[in-house]
């Protein structure tokens, strides 16, 4: 299911890792979906990869579930199971109206799961210089269809963990104070490698400011 709700065209998605090496300390934005809110294994990953220190530890982001929503799912999933497993149980002697009412309950509850689905992997958990900022993505609204790594990544650039652009004042002020100037290319590895520094959606967009007096 988590499979079917990763879109991948957003953020560089890994589902469920074991272990931080399963994750590649590349300099791309990543989300790592895990199975259940794990701060110590989150901080490995952070850390580590195999046997080396993780180098790009701004560019990661962790999805995981609510325990509030957890009971919530698992009903609902066992429900879709169970009208799953009569539909193909061949030895019993449905009517074909049975049939009909399988079928449309099956389409019901497929839809109700992939939102309970949503609202149980909701936390999202920001790197920051200490620890990690949770962000919620909230309730669903009708009729809503995004992909679950399109959700956080539009979230984190709500709550500007994201940025798409900016302004050349904010280099100004943050990065020349004491330099006549500074590397794009410095300026984007601090982004990706020093948690809680400015993120950009990709390396583009420090080279597209323009510093003006």
């Amino acid at each position: 299911m988590l499979k079917k709700n990763i879109s991948g065209r957003k953020l560089k998605t890994f589902l469920l890792p074991e272990k931080s090496a399963d994750i590649p300390d590349v300099p791309e934005l990543k989300l790592v979906i895990l199975k259940d809110k794990n701060k110590d294994f989150m901080q490995e990953i952070l850390e580590t990869k195999g046997q080396s220190p993780g180098v790009y530890r701004n560019a990661l982001f962790f999805l995981v579930p609510s325990e509030i929503e957890r009971l919530g799912f698992y009903e609902t999933l066992k429900e879709y199971k169970a009208y799953q497993m009569v539909a193909e149980d061949k030895t019993l002697n449905l009517s074909d109206e049975q049939k009909k009412e399988v079928q449309t309950a099956l389409k019901r509850i497929k839809n109700d799961l992939n939102d309970a689905l949503r609202r149980y992997y909701r936390l999202v958990f920001v790197p920051q210089k200490e620890g990690f900022k949770q962000i919620d993505l909230g309730a669903l609204t009708y009729g809503h269809i995004k992909p679950i790594d399109e959700d956080v990544c539009e979230q984190l650039r709500s709550e500007r963990e994201i940025l798409e652009r900016i302004a050349p004042i904010v280099i100004k002020e943050r990065y020349l104070k004491n330099n006549d100037f500074i590397l794009t290319e410095q300026l984007y590895q601090a982004s990706i490698k020093t948690p809680g520094e400015v993120r950009v959606i990709n390396k583009g967009v420090w080279q597209t400011v323009l510093l003006k007096e």
